[in-house]
């Protein structure tokens, strides 16, 4: 009995000091990477932010599909990692769109501390988009939560999963290509929403 007690106790330790690794090599600050896009020299300018998921890229393909929908409303984008966003602390933007993975059921590390440290976000026009695996909910909670306390104007807030369906009547779809699309759509109905403004 004491050695399968042992045996259990030793198993406890070995997943608690991987799920230790696992976490802290997830939550490390990813590559900088950033692409512009100015078609428009006078029009808006937005400043779409992720810090990338070392497994799936689905926060890069959600983010370049969000530009995609405010370019297509004459908006010039800047989508940047959160390594990348020192390149443009200086600069003013219309809008921040926030791209957060969920890691234990919360934000992302270094997508919260740009939102804490970022040094122009006060008061701005921010949209959030919480992406993960399915159990999203309190990441969503937890980043707005920091969105506000920098007083942002919070113009909407989305979840966007990778293995939960991000559409149940369309099942059959592919989450990816359903998260993709929803994006794009999504960022000219913010584009037109803030053109009312």
């Amino acid at each position: 009995m004491k050695t399968f007690i042992r045996r259990i106790i030793i198993g406890l330790v070995v997943l608690a000091v991987a799920w230790t690794v696992l976490t802290l090599w997830v939550e490390r600050e990813g590559p900088a990477y950033r692409h512009d896009s100015s078609d428009v020299p006078n029009g808006p300018r937005a400043l779409i932010i992720y810090d990338p998921d070392p497994f799936y890229n689905l926060d890069q393909q959600v983010c370049e599909a969000f530009a995609a929908g405010l370019a297509s409303n004459g908006w010039n984008t800047t989508v940047a990692t959160v390594a990348a966003t020192h390149e443009v602390k200086d600069s003013i933007f219309n809008l921040y769109v926030i791209c957060a993975n969920t890691y234990n059921f919360a934000p992302d590390w270094a997508t919260v501390d740009f939102v804490k440290e970022y040094p122009s976000l006060e008061g701005k026009n921010v949209v959030a988009i919480t992406l993960g695996a399915g159990t999203t909910s309190r990441a969503k909670r937890l980043l707005e939560e920091a969105i506000a306390q920098r007083q942002c104007k919070l113009i909407d807030s989305r979840t966007f999963w990778l293995w939960r369906p991000n559409d149940e009547a369309l099942i059959q779809e592919s989450n990816v290509t359903l998260a993709v699309n929803m994006t794009r759509k999504w960022a000219s109905e913010v584009a037109e929403g803030l053109k009312l403004e």
